[in-house]
């Protein structure tokens, strides 16, 4: 009788752990199938703004999976443009959509031949949300020579937060103009 309790006893111990055995293999889920790699043609893409791409999948359980990437220019990206210095009146500008900062100045041609940039000022930067530590506008050299051109410069240390607090940019932001002897201005940010 003592054997043939032992033996029902570990019959019932091996039945018991084959079930818990069996059960811990059926909770591990699958693995989704999802592609080995993802491509995206970024030629197609303005690389100057954001942009969030998603992919829609299925997995072998049929169960969809979202990969979902999303890509914002860096801000401190440089960058210049030229044109051509026409007296009067100027407002120079950067804008990266969310943020971005302007000055305005005066430029006339000078006695020498060449130009000169006074009057500068009104130094705007803007975002949902500022907070300037200090800034200026600064003419480095107001007239022009053959050997070096007439420049201004406005300069804000800051930092700049989108709608819902989340930090854009946080250092000092620089947008310079140079006005060669020549007559070509070039704005660089």
């Amino acid at each position: 009788m003592k054997k043939l309790k032992k033996m029902v006893s570990l019959i019932l111990t091996g039945l018991m752990l084959l079930g818990t055995c069996s059960n811990a293999l059926a909770a591990t889920p699958a693995t989704p199938a999802i592609p080995e790699g993802i491509t995206y043609d970024l030629n197609s893409y303005d690389l100057t703004k954001p942009f969030t791409e998603k992919k829609t999948f299925t997995d072998s359980n049929g169960q969809t999976v979202e990969v979902i990437n999303k890509y914002t220019p860096k801000p401190q990206a440089r960058g210049s443009e030229t044109k051509d210095a026409v007296e009067g009146f100027w407002e120079s500008y950067m804008s990266y959509g969310a943020f971005g900062m302007s000055f305005t100045f005066d430029l006339s041609k000078s006695s020498n031949g060449g130009w000169t940039i006074s009057n500068a000022g009104d130094l705007l930067v803007y975002a949902f949300v500022v907070n300037i530590k200090s800034s200026s506008v600064t003419i480095g050299r107001a007239t022009s020579s053959a050997s070096s051109p007439a420049r201004v410069t406005g300069s804000a240390k800051c930092s700049l937060f989108d709608a819902y607090g989340v930090s854009l940019f946080n250092g000092t932001m620089t947008l310079k103009v140079t006005v060669s002897h020549s007559g070509v201005v070039t704005t660089t940010w």
